[in-house]
């Protein structure tokens, strides 16, 4: 009698077992897809600014001449002679 319900605990401990690695591997695998998402999403953003400052030509025009300004600040400063 004992032994038959110590096989069915542990049957039972079993199908818990795999349940739980069930659950974690949906868990992990839905986690993989949102983090794909989130960078898919990421990477589409800039194109999304980029088409809506073209609607908008002022902020182009602003974003485009602070860009400039960047680069040749960039540019002077690598030219610099460092100490």
């Amino acid at each position: 009698m004992r032994h038959e319900a110590e096989v069915r605990l542990r049957a039972q401990s079993n199908e818990l077992k795999r349940f739980h690695d069930k659950v974690c591997l949906r868990v992990t695998e839905r986690e993989r897809q949102n983090r794909l998402n989130a960078q898919r999403a990421q990477k589409c953003l800039p194109c999304a600014n980029n088409c809506a400052l073209y609607k908008q030509p002022k902020k182009r025009e602003k974003l485009l001449t602070s860009v400039y300004k960047q680069q040749q600040l960039d540019v002077t400063t690598a030219a610099s002679p460092t100490r």
